[in-house]
Protein backbone atom coordinates (compact mmCIF):
# COMPACT_ATOMS: atom_id res chain seq x y z
CA UNK A 1 0.00 0.00 0.00
CA UNK A 2 2.75 2.42 0.94
CA UNK A 3 4.64 1.44 -2.20
CA UNK A 4 1.57 2.12 -4.33
CA UNK A 5 1.05 5.51 -2.70
CA UNK A 6 4.71 6.42 -3.25
CA UNK A 7 4.40 5.32 -6.88
CA UNK A 8 1.31 7.47 -7.40
CA UNK A 9 3.03 10.49 -5.85
CA UNK A 10 6.17 9.93 -7.92
CA UNK A 11 4.11 9.51 -11.10
CA UNK A 12 2.21 12.75 -10.44
CA UNK A 13 5.47 14.54 -9.66
CA UNK A 14 7.06 13.35 -12.90
CA UNK A 15 4.01 14.39 -14.93
CA UNK A 16 4.02 17.86 -13.35
CA UNK A 17 7.76 18.28 -13.96
CA UNK A 18 7.49 17.12 -17.57
CA UNK A 19 4.53 19.40 -18.23
CA UNK A 20 6.35 22.33 -16.65
CA UNK A 21 9.44 21.59 -18.75
CA UNK A 22 7.29 21.48 -21.88
CA UNK A 23 5.52 24.69 -20.91
CA UNK A 24 2.27 22.78 -20.39
CA UNK A 25 -0.31 23.67 -17.77
CA UNK A 26 -2.03 20.29 -17.85
CA UNK A 27 -2.81 18.82 -14.44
Amino acid sequence: ILSLAAFNIADRFVVVVLNHGNGGLQN
